[in-house]
């Protein structure tokens, strides 16, 4: 996973300032993540949390299916792993001497690594369907009050206050 700017692939700039600031927030106890005197917004957070999390478990999991169907040392492996999805072009000499399934792994993560794997996640994604039955606004309060006054909504339902 490289660190470039936005044209290239791999984790873009911002989205590894977003992580340092959000780790510095939580060591400082800081209610909210500011960068250049701007409130980041959760959303924003979640989704630079996210698209890191999903990028190393890509790049770890295509590293062990390389390790095993490759003949090569583990950094050599990695090496190769972090260069297809960063898509820098890097190699050390393992390319050119992969398998048909390294090569076709490494070709995905060089596509995963451009489009971005939080995108491809978006793309591929179920559309959402309405559920048919809506959950009522007063469950939310209800969970929130004691086991005995839901008892007591239910059993008595014009008694019961909230």
């Amino acid at each position: 996973m490289r660190l470039q700017a936005p044209p290239a692939a791999g984790i873009k700039i911002t989205t590894f300032a977003i992580l340092v600031s959000t780790v510095y927030a939580k060591i400082r106890d800081k209610e909210g993540i500011v960068i250049f005197r701007h409130r980041l917004s959760k959303e924003n957070v979640y989704r630079a949390i996210t698209l890191s999390l999903l990028s190393l478990m890509l790049v770890v999991a295509a590293t062990m299916l390389l390790s095993v169907t490759e003949s090569a040392d583990f950094l050599t492996v990695l090496f190769e792993a972090v260069s297809a999805f960063g898509t820098s072009g890097i190699t050390m000499g393992l390319t050119p001497e992969l398998t048909t399934i390294g090569k076709l792994l490494v070709i995905v993560l060089m596509f995963v690594g451009r489009t971005g794997p939080l995108t491809l996640a978006y793309a591929l994604k179920p559309k959402n369907t309405k559920s048919s039955t809506a959950i009522p606004k007063a469950i939310s309060r209800l969970a929130d009050t004691s086991r005995n006054r839901f008892i007591q909504l239910l059993i008595h339902n014009k008694n019961a206050t909230l």
